[in-house]
């Protein structure tokens, strides 16, 4: 999944489903596209803790320039997946998992974790540094190299951070007759 101030992405499970989780309440389009296939897009208004639906049906570009540029540009993407985990092992769900070039400060994509703590993206063959982020945690970093039809794997382990929960509680006792 990639989430940015306006646009969520996540990739499909291999059955074609997919999640999009802890949206708040408002309107939405939910754009599906696959490489080869026309973009298909449907309006989704959420209200507050309600659960809505959208299944899509993709056809494909009937193109062949197109499609030739579209295996070109498959064949030179490599798939990174892995898994956030807290430090005894627990998967973080909805972590953020940020991709920028190499030694580069600009983010490119990222990508939010499902319920097991898996995420899964496609990139462009080449070097990248990953950042893991989840709130009430330490961030952690991976540098990965990405080769063309290859699959690199990039685990987290993320740390806790303390959570206070001290505090003061002041007042005033009055006896009453």
């Amino acid at each position: 999944m990639i989430q940015s101030e306006t646009t969520v992405s996540v990739l499909t499970e291999p059955t074609g489903t997919y999640e999009l989780r802890n949206l708040k309440p408002g309107s939405y389009t939910v754009s599906v596209y696959k490489v080869g296939y026309q973009v298909a897009s449907q309006a989704v208004t959420l209200k507050a803790a309600a659960t809505e639906q959208r299944n899509f049906q993709l056809s494909p570009l009937a193109s062949a320039a197109v499609n030739k540029l579209i295996k070109n540009a498959i064949a030179s993407q490599g798939e990174v997946r892995g898994v956030v985990r807290t430090r005894t092992g627990t998967p973080i769900a909805n972590a953020s998992i940020e991709v920028r070039s190499a030694g580069r400060p600009f983010l490119i994509a990222r990508a939010l974790t499902n319920s097991r703590g898996e995420y899964a993206l496609r990139l462009a063959e080449g070097g990248y540094d990953l950042k893991a982020r989840q709130q009430s945690f330490q961030d952690d970093n991976n540098r990965v190299s990405v080769r063309a039809g290859g699959a690199t794997r990039a685990d987290f382990e993320l740390r806790q951070t303390r959570i206070s929960t001290a505090g003061t509680v002041a007042g005033t006792a009055i006896r009453l007759p």
